[in-house]
C-alpha cells in the first residue's frame, strides 16, 4: 500500500479507538449532548430574532396610535415636520425599515425652531419616530447652520413687554431687521405737506431676520409707541410710498448672527 492510501486511511488504531468511544456510554452521552446543545443555540438565535422582529413591529404600533390619538396636538404635527425636513423617506424592505434622506431642509428647520417649544417636540419626536430630535438635528446641521438654529431657538420675538415711555429708538440711517417671530408687513406712508399719512395699503411682507430697510424717520404716537418710517431696500420709496413699522417688531441686528 502506498503511503498516500496509508494516510488518508488514517491510523487504524486510532480509528478503532474512537469507535468504541463512540459506541461506549460516555461517548453517545457526549454526541447527545453536542446535539442538544446545537439545537439550544439555533432556538435561542431564533428567538431571539422573532422577538426583535416582534418589538419592532410593537413600536411601529405605537408609534402609528400615538399619532392617531395626538394629531391634533402642535408638537406631534411639528416633530413631523422636522422628520421630513431631515430625514426625507423611510423605504421597508422584508419588515426592516431604512431610511433614506433626500437632502436636509436648512430653512424649514429654521422656520420650524421659530415655533417649536423643543422640550415637548422632542418628546413627540421620539414617540414618533423612536429616534432622538437633537442629535439628529446636530448630523444634519454644521457649525454655521446650527448657530442659526439655536438662536432661532432661544429668539423671543418681538418686544411686548417694555413699557412704551422706555422704549428707546434707534438713530435715523439705521438699517433694521425683522424680529418678530411671524414675520411683519409693511403699511405704505406718504409725506403730504411734510406730514405722515400712514394708509392700510400692504406695501411689503418680510420674514423673521429679513432686512427691512433703513430708518427714514422716527415717530411717536399719543401712547410714547415709537414707529419708524422705512426707507425699503433697491425701492423709490419717494414715488411708490414709504413703509410704516412699529419700533417693536424690528432690531438694529440680525437676529441670526
Amino acid at each position: 500500500m502506498s503511503e498516500s492510501n496509508k494516510d488518508k486511511l488514517g491510523n487504524p488504531l486510532a480509528v478503532m479507538a474512537a469507535t468504541e468511544v463512540l459506541k461506549s456510554d460516555e461517548g453517545k452521552k457526549a454526541v447527545q449532548d453536542t446535539f442538544t446543545a446545537v439545537k439550544v443555540i439555533v432556538v435561542a438565535a431564533g428567538a431571539l430574532f422573532v422577538g426583535k422582529l416582534a418589538y419592532k413591529y410593537y413600536k411601529k404600533w405605537r408609534s402609528k396610535k400615538y399619532a392617531r390619538e395626538n394629531a391634533d396636538k402642535p408638537e406631534v404635527q411639528i416633530a413631523l415636520m422636522f422628520y421630513h425636513a431631515m430625514i426625507g423617506d423611510t423605504f421597508n424592505v422584508l419588515g426592516w425599515e431604512f431610511d433614506i434622506p433626500n437632502g436636509t431642509d436648512e430653512a424649514m428647520l429654521n422656520e420650524l425652531a421659530l415655533q417649536a417649544d423643543l422640550l415637548s417636540v422632542a418628546k413627540a419626536y421620539k414617540n414618533l419616530f423612536d429616534r432622538e430630535l437633537f442629535e439628529d438635528v446636530n448630523s444634519e446641521l454644521d457649525s454655521e447652520e446650527l448657530k442659526v438654529f439655536f438662536n432661532r431657538l432661544k429668539t423671543k420675538g418681538s418686544d411686548t413687554t417694555t413699557p412704551a415711555e422706555k422704549l428707546k429708538p434707534f438713530p435715523v440711517k439705521t438699517p433694521v431687521y425683522c424680529r418678530n417671530k411671524n414675520g411683519i408687513t409693511l403699511l405704505r406712508a406718504d409725506f403730504e405737506n411734510g406730514k405722515i399719512k400712514v394708509t392700510n395699503e400692504n406695501m411689503d411682507y418680510f420674514q423673521y431676520a429679513k432686512r427691512v430697510g433703513v430708518i427714514h424717520k422716527i415717530v411717536k404716537d399719543e401712547n410714547n409707541e415709537i414707529f419708524y418710517v422705512i426707507d425699503r431696500d433697491y425701492k423709490i420709496d419717494s414715488v411708490w410710498g414709504y413703509g410704516y413699522v412699529n419700533h417693536r417688531d424690528v432690531t438694529d441686528r440680525n437676529p441670526d448672527n
